[in-house]
């Protein structure tokens, strides 16, 4: 945007000797020396609260908010430098033009003025003037829209207008609201503040304020498209999906000279969910073939919209013309589209829209100042049930975050359900788990919630790269510690022999591994030192009745889990899937297991997938074996395995469908002849 900035790094560290502040600008200072500025973000964010009065932390604010073209930042920055360097012309100069890029006409007009007068041989002389041309016009017009005379007293009011609005963005609601109710007061039939302070009531979290503001429009404008709209959004929040669309309805019937109504109505109905009503008011709008306001918020809606209705080519047209107009949340989409459909989370609003910031912010802070013990989760759940308590509306909008918002808002949303564990919350968890909206991966993690918390059957049909897929679900705990096998215990002595063993067949030495189970089995017998010697004398290269040897050891010991599951899998191999599966179910209980058990049981479920054609389930069997691996140290073995893995069921998927092309062109020649 060519703002110019003054930085004074050589004097940052001499702020102060204090030891959190030279702790935390020491912490940016790097940052920023490695244009990390999304990370210097929230630092920066912390500093300017606790060192208000610090100079160079607001030059390094303005700097980082220039980086991120983040608005908000740069206004708080250059309005705080123009009080500490009020001779430095540089810093009015970048206050007025941030003040316009965000429409704050009248603010950008004060600035713009100020420095003309206080800077007129600056060379940017010239171009504050005509600045001040283009805001005085636009002033103009907006007064001229609410009946508000043109004079020293309307320019007034437009201050504190932009102020409200100023104050709102920058979620200083107390400012915001004080200043709406000094504006109301001053000019009682100005539509304009009662909108702008019924917003600021739903983001600061009173949402029966806001809708009681909204409703004050009507009765003096029955045909306010912005109270219309926004009781639509605050009611749909509340639950009172009936009201909503009532209101959303009497929207869709206004016709209106401003743009701004034709935004409106889009925004209604996509805030309802209804996708059909957004998609027919969008193509009305497209007829009228006019300039609008806000065109790429309007386009990336109807976009979302257009792609859940199945017209994905008409999405993506919408999506590059909101990405022309800077829209972000459209790169975001055009980015998902790139993508397998299974991988996508495309959306159509964050999760700003859908609940008050003023709930996020507190949502965000539960876990902080809670005791890191045994009665954590504990305490986190009953701190989590009590927000929910005093705010008991925010549940029922999960499910349209799940199903309509972000990446990040979904796994906020099932994170919150999570420490929760609220049986309304769960219950929508589940619909989103058991459904195909967004990507895989995020509906993954609201499986694996609830199968820890035992919600869903053991057998059950989950959404799998496109494909419904029979998944077997339980809760169990995966360690990398031996366990002691309360069916068949070891002395200690042979267990230390046993894990001295196995570590060394992890080196592949097979001497020292055999030593130690022989001397083990001296002590007592035992299923996992027979099985280990049986995998000995495989590698070794001894001729042995491999499955003899394994019928066996499962006949002495039929809990034994390696020699049930070698079992299963070699009858699985043979399509004697039965008494795989059959196998298979004495473990279904089992909650506690070692990463190589866990691993076998894997492998047979992969294989009696293979041997019923289901190559998506066991895509599934071996992506959840990778993630949980990933916990413990791998092995080259382990890596070569899995990967082998891979091609087996990937060699499997394509000669089945050369099967069943074959078969298929097989059939059509019969039928001809």
């Amino acid at each position: 945007m060519g703002f110019k900035f003054k930085k004074k790094r050589s004097s940052i560290f001499s702020v102060s000797t204090a030891k959190e502040k030279l702790k935390l600008m020491t912490q940016i200072a790097k940052l920023l020396d490695d244009k990390k500025f999304e990370a210097a973000y929230p630092l920066l964010n912390e500093a300017v609260k606790k060192f208000p009065i610090e100079e160079h932390v607001w030059v390094m604010y303005a700097h980082v908010g220039s980086e991120l073209n983040n608005k908000v930042m740069m206004q708080k920055a250059f309005a705080k430098m123009v009080q500490f360097q009020p001779n430095d012309p540089d810093n009015l100069h970048n206050l007025y033009v941030v003040y316009a890029i965000d429409s704050y006409h009248s603010l950008a007009s004060r600035a713009a003025k100020e420095f003309v007068r206080r800077f007129s041989s600056d060379s940017r002389t010239d171009a504050a003037l005509k600045m001040i041309e283009i805001c005085a016009e636009q002033m103009k017009g907006m007064l001229e829209a609410y009946n508000i005379p043109n004079d020293e007293a309307g320019m007034k009011l437009a201050v504190l207008h932009d102020r409200v609005q100023l104050y709102m963005h920058h979620h200083e609601f107390e400012k915001s609201i004080e200043t709406a109710n000094q504006l109301i007061k001053q000019a009682p039939d100005f539509i304009a503040p009662y909108n702008n302070l019924s917003l600021v009531y739903f983001m600061k979290g009173e949402v029966e304020s806001a809708v009681k503001t909204a409703q004050q429009v009507l009765e003096k404008q029955p045909e306010n498209f912005h109270a219309l709209g926004n009781l639509t959004r605050f009611l749909a929040f509340l639950g009172k999906k009936d009201d909503a669309g009532n209101y959303a309805n009497r929207l869709c019937g206004i016709e209106s000279e401003f743009s701004d109504c034709d935004v409106k109505k889009v925004e209604a109905f996509a805030f309802l969910g209804d996708d059909e009503l957004v998609v027919k008011v969008y193509k009305e709008l497209e007829k009228k073939k006019i300039k609008l306001n806000n065109e790429g918020y309007l386009k990336n809606l109807a976009a979302f919209s257009f792609y859940q209705l199945g017209n994905e080519k008409k999405a993506k047209k919408l999506w590059k013309e909101a990405s022309d107009d800077d829209y972000k949340d459209a790169d975001e989409n055009l980015e998902e589209l790139e993508l397998p459909v299974y991988k996508r989370n495309v959306f159509a609003l964050g999760l700003k829209y859908w609940l008050p910031t003023a709930y996020t912010n507190e949502l965000m802070k539960l876990a902080e100042n809670i005791k890191d013990d045994e009665n954590f989760n504990a305490n986190l759940k009953k701190k989590t049930n009590e927000f929910f308590n005093k705010y008991p509306n925010i549940i029922g909008i999960f499910s349209t975050i799940l199903e309509r918002s972000d990446r990040k808002a979904k796994e906020f949303v099932i994170k919150i359900i999570k420490w929760s564990e609220d049986p309304e919350g769960l219950e929508i968890l589940k619909d989103f788990a058991l459904g195909k909206t967004g990507a895989d991966s995020v509906r993954s993690k609201a499986t694996m919630i609830l199968t820890e918390l035992k919600m869903l059957p053991k057998n059950v049909k989950i959404w799998v790269q496109g494909k419904q897929t029979d998944i077997f679900t339980r809760g169990f705990f995966i360690t990398g510690e031996s366990l002691v096998d309360s069916v068949y215990p070891l002395p200690p002595k042979a267990k230390e022999l046993l894990n001295l063993g196995v570590r060394a067949m992890q080196r592949n030495d097979l001497e020292t591994a055999e030593n130690a189970f022989k001397k083990a089995m001296r002590i007592q017998e035992h299923p996992a030192l027979i099985n280990n010697l049986i995998v000995i004398k495989q590698k070794k290269g001894e001729k042995i009745d491999h499955e003899k040897e394994l019928r066996d050891l499962h006949t002495r010991y039929p809990e034994y889990p390696f020699a049930a599951m070698s079992l299963g899998i070699l009858e699985a191999g043979r399509k004697n899937v039965d008494a795989a599966k059959e196998i298979l179910a004495k473990f279904d209980d089992k909650e506690e297991w070692h990463i190589n058990e866990f691993n076998q049981y894997s492998r047979l479920q992969i294989e009696i997938c293979l041997a019923e054609n289901l190559f998506e389930g066991a895509k599934s069997w071996l992506n959840q074996m990778r993630k949980f691996n990933e916990n413990f140290e791998l092995t080259e073995a382990d890596r070569a395995e899995f990967d082998e893995l891979e091609s087996r069921i990937q060699m499997a998927e394509t000669l089945n469908k050369i099967l069943s092309n074959f078969n298929k062109l097989l059939g059509k020649k019969k039928k001809k002849k």
